[in-house]
């Protein structure tokens, strides 16, 4: 089930019914209820179906993601919570329960394997965009 923003009046039924099955969309195939006022923008912007902005994703990017889920996305999950860490990598290591060495080569490799820099907050943005929208996050 989707859920839409608060709307107020008849005249603006059609664009809450088009929130409520763009977050019902979102679900995917898995079960359950979301919510569009709980999403933060960049959920609700990765959230929608854009092929273009798919198209954008550069080649290392998208190989990055592929490669890495398939091996079991530890560098994918090391990003998120390096990112939900304010990029601060000793507090994803221990988040991680990782020595920060590892949160450190980890955070090489993915910068090596994608050419961002992870210093950079547009290259970090750029990955997790990616993620989101390859489905991988």
């Amino acid at each position: 089930m989707g859920v839409s923003t608060v709307h107020a009046g008849l005249l603006e039924v059609p664009e809450a019914y088009a929130e409520a099955q763009i977050a019902r969309d979102g679900l995917g195939s898995a079960p359950g209820v979301l919510a569009l006022p709980v999403l933060s923008s960049f959920d609700y912007l990765v959230l929608r179906e854009d092929e273009t902005a798919r198209r954008l994703i550069r080649p290392r990017v998208r190989q990055f993601v592929a490669e890495d889920v398939a091996a079991g996305g530890t560098l994918i999950a090391t990003l998120a919570e390096f990112a939900a860490c304010d990029l601060n990598a000793k507090t994803a290591a221990e988040r991680l329960h990782l020595h920060v060495n590892t949160a450190y080569y980890r955070l090489e490799r993915i910068a090596e394997r994608t050419g961002c820099d992870l210093r950079r907050l547009a290259d970090v943005m750029e990955l997790l965009i990616a993620v989101r929208l390859l489905g991988a996050g």
